[in-house]
């Protein structure tokens, strides 16, 4: 699937969009562009799949996406996992970006 098809379906916040995104996750060439969609779905079937990517994606970007994403769903285990990355004790992107998530969800977005 291309990046801008990808992002035409985030746009479109069609739930039924993401199953086929969900599946084109272990596509490096655009993993990025699929989890930025979810996260503009906002579909809680992804949350997930957005956990894993936050946790444990080999790629900075992707796991920044993800906590962005997860912030944006705000449901129980999004706000775990986000709490989770920022606890860690080096404060990488990944951890600012957990954090500002999670001051967003507190905000009340």
């Amino acid at each position: 699937m291309c990046k801008s098809i990808i992002a035409a379906l985030g746009k479109l916040r069609d739930v039924r969009a993401v199953p086929a995104l969900i599946a084109h996750l272990p596509d490096v060439l655009t993993r990025l562009e699929v989890v930025q969609a979810l996260g503009e779905i906002g579909d809680a079937s992804a949350e997930p799949v957005l956990v894993e990517r936050l946790k444990s994606d080999e790629y900075v970007p992707v796991r920044v996406a993800a906590a962005h994403a997860l912030a944006r769903m705000g449901g129980a285990r999004a706000v775990l996992a986000l709490n989770m990355v920022s606890q860690q004790r080096q404060r990488t992107r990944v951890a600012e970006a957990a954090l500002a998530g999670l001051s967003e969800l507190r905000r009340g977005r």
